[in-house]
């Protein structure tokens, strides 16, 4: 799997799993049999295999979910395999994407100009769009996550993967020019779409070198001056060219070691709000909040680069007021309160230092609230490693609701 060749991968997993010495093993080796199997008839069909490699990499999904079950009931072990399934529902994206817009390309090539603005096939080839960057941003979100604890080669890969969803959502815009819409955002999107920035030290996966060599010969000139169909044409020559070469898989989609997690205890400051469940505060304030941990000596260990520094990622995100709540305000009353405008804020992170026996400690202030409204806080625990690197840390259970009112 690591080095592209899928049909050798196959065959020797479904020997392997023919042999298999326990159930479980039989499950985890018939798994990799279908992510090869899904790899290899892409490889060779392009995308006349993408029903069946999207239909095989769901397969592989449900046997990885099987396995996890049927270890924790034999052996009563948890086993984690969020990476393994989070990384192939992200290429089943991918592939569900290149199905569309074959779809849409196909039709252009016949007809000689895209989709029309106000019908379904332009709302399409919108949220396709916003679908491959959105495909991207996870994929980098993933190698946030998991990144501290897999090998730099997994690190690589996923940075690989999302360039080039980068490159494709590029490709969708220029072969598709005349069809977007002429906002200026738009048009500066296309303008810097020009260069697609692929990250550094990713550049020995050949897919990367597939992506240069494309954009140096086939979207370089791509413009409206380029008829219609020809763009078509050269957009299907780039899908296939894309599913024939071999993707990369990270070597961590073969591991399944459980990931330990960290505590994280947070609370409004008493000095400043005093113990209450239902926080209100004046406007032109902030919110003060102190939060304290402990990172087991376990997960550091685990961890592939070492760290002393933590992170607290906090976003205010405005919260539309229920109808029960302005039922009862008018029922009592009172005014009812507008809504806070909906602009999430997402300052930089919070930083202290982790002492040696691994606990944390962190008080802090939010931003000056500018307008009245109802409030929540969300929280993402981090760490800095030594080479400045920025990484989430999995938490223990998840975190109470943070919920304030913001008054005149």
């Amino acid at each position: 799997l690591l080095t592209g060749n899928f049909s050798v991968a196959r065959r020797l997993f479904k020997d392997l799993s023919n042999a298999a010495s326990s159930e479980t093993s039989f499950i985890w080796l018939s798994a990799l049999e279908k992510i090869g199997q899904a790899e290899a008839a892409l490889s060779i069909d392009a995308a006349r295999a993408l029903p069946e490699s999207a239909a095989n990499l769901r397969m592989a999904i449900s046997a990885l979910r099987s396995f996890r079950n049927l270890s924790e009931l034999m052996s009563g072990e948890n086993v984690s395999i969020d990476f393994q399934v989070t990384f192939l529902e992200l290429r089943i994206s991918f592939l569900d994407l290149m199905t569309g817009t074959r779809q849409l390309t196909r039709e252009m090539k016949l007809i000689g100009f895209g989709p029309k603005k106000f019908t379904r096939p332009h709302l399409h080839l919108n949220n396709m769009i916003k679908l491959v960057d959105s495909i991207g941003r996870r994929y980098l979100r993933l190698c946030n996550e998991h990144g501290l604890f897999i090998c730099q080669q997994s690190r690589s890969v996923l940075r690989t993967l999302s360039a080039l969803c980068a490159f494709f959502g590029k490709a969708l815009r220029l072969v598709f020019f005349n069809s977007l819409a002429e906002a200026p955002a738009d048009k500066a999107t296309r303008v810097n779409c020009r260069t697609t920035a692929v990250p550094k030290g990713d550049s020995s996966q050949p897919v990367t070198q597939l992506m240069k060599q494309l954009d140096s010969f086939a979207l370089k000139d791509m413009d409206q001056t380029v008829d219609a169909k020809i763009r078509a044409a050269t957009m299907l020559e780039i899908m296939d060219g894309v599913l024939k070469a071999p993707v990369p898989v990270p070597r961590s989609l073969t591991l399944t070691k459980q990931i330990p997690r960290a505590s994280l205890k947070l609370m409004w400051d008493p000095e400043q709000h005093g113990y209450t469940d239902k926080l209100e505060v004046s406007i032109n304030t902030s919110i003060s909040f102190l939060a304290s941990g402990i990172v087991p000596a376990s997960l550091l260990k685990r961890a592939q680069i070492p760290f002393n520094i933590i992170l607290l990622w906090y976003t205010l995100t405005p919260k539309a007021k229920s109808k029960s709540e302005n039922k009862g305000n008018a029922e009592d009353g009172q005014l009812e309160m507008k809504p806070a405008s909906h602009r999430m804020l997402k300052p930089p992170p919070l930083a202290t230092s982790l002492s040696s026996s691994g606990t944390f400690f962190l008080k802090a202030d939010t931003e000056i609230l500018l307008e009245e409204g109802r409030y929540s806080l969300d929280f993402r625990l981090g760490c800095r490693d030594l080479r400045g690197g920025e990484w989430e840390l999995p938490l223990n259970g998840t975190l109470d609701d943070f919920s304030f009112k913001v008054v005149q």
